[in-house]
């Protein structure tokens, strides 16, 4: 696993946002992102002190569309792994 840089979550600075927070732009639960953390689909971009995880919310949103997109074609979450991959020629985790 890579390791993340520590950011401070100020909500003035939105480079990054909160899992709940992209999960909310998204349109999806947090747990299904939590998920899709566990699966290597994706990744986060850095983490608060606390060990939270932060998104940088552009990339992410394009990432959880594209798994979505996927989804809508039928692939299963294992196939879109591998998918993935093969687009971006290394694991999200």
């Amino acid at each position: 696993m890579r390791s993340l840089p520590v950011v401070d979550a100020d909500p003035r600075e939105r480079r990054y946002v909160k899992l709940g927070e992209v999960a909310r732009m998204a349109g999806v639960l947090p747990s299904t992102i939590r998920h899709y953390m566990r699966l290597g689909l994706i990744a986060p971009d850095a983490q608060t002190p606390g060990g939270y995880a932060l998104f940088d919310p552009e990339r992410a949103l394009v990432r959880l569309r594209r798994i979505q997109d996927l989804q809508s074609q039928r692939f299963r979450l294992d196939e879109i792994a591998s998918i993935l991959m093969g687009e971006n020629g290394v694991h999200a985790g």
